[in-house]
């Protein structure tokens, strides 16, 4: 984890979303890594929700922002995410 992020973690749990744009992209880039250790995908929207919930209670919000950013795909019915791999490539 980046030592920036650090302070919004307490025993491994995000405290609050950041405010400051750099920061909150280097939280949802801590997502998406979280999530790519959970596999290939795609992803249902539960268990996006699952792996999110596990680290930070407001899911949708973190959800809806990894969407927004370009982080993660959702398909048009909204039924199956997958992780943008253009986009995670960049990123690193």
């Amino acid at each position: 984890m980046l030592k920036r992020i650090e302070r919004y973690f307490k025993e491994g749990k995000l405290t609050v979303f950041p405010r400051k744009e750099k920061n909150k992209l280097d939280v949802l880039q801590y997502f998406v890594q979280l999530i790519e250790s959970k596999g290939e995908g795609p992803f249902t929207e539960k268990e996006i929700n699952a792996i999110i919930s596990d680290v930070y209670g407001d899911y949708s919000t973190i959800r809806r922002a990894l969407v927004d950013y370009g982080y993660l795909l959702r398909d048009d019915y909204g039924a199956a995410y997958r992780l943008n791999d253009a986009m995670a490539k960049t990123e690193e």
